[in-house]
C-alpha cells in the first residue's frame, strides 16, 4: 500500500508504526469510503452527525463491508498463501 506523495493520516501513522517496527506496510490494504461532509453543522455534535438520518455513514459502513469481506475471507480461507505477504 506505499502512496504516494500525500497519503492520508491513517497511512502517515502506518508509517510511524513501521519505522518503530510494529507493522510491515507491505501487508497493509487502504479501503476507504465516504460519508457526510468533513465535520458536522455548528449546531451538532459529531456523533450526532455520524447517525444522522440524512447521512451517508451507514451506506459507508455497508459498501467498506462489502468491499473488505471478500478480502478478509480469501486470506483466511487460504492462509498458507498469505502467511509470507503478497506474491510480487
Amino acid at each position: 500500500m506505499h502512496h504516494a506523495a500525500g497519503g492520508n493520516a491513517i497511512y502517515e501513522a502506518m508509517k510511524r508504526a513501521a519505522a518503530a517496527g510494529l507493522v510491515d506496510l507491505d501487508r497493509l490494504a487502504g479501503l476507504r469510503v465516504a460519508a457526510n461532509f468533513d465535520r458536522p453543522c455548528p449546531t451538532e455534535t459529531a456523533e450526532t452527525s455520524l447517525h444522522a438520518s440524512s447521512g451517508g455513514f451507514p451506506i459507508a459502513c455497508e459498501n467498506i463491508y462489502r468491499a473488505a469481506a471478500p478480502v478478509v475471507q480469501e486470506i483466511v480461507a487460504h492462509w498458507d498463501k498469505w502467511e509470507i505477504g503478497v506474491s510480487p
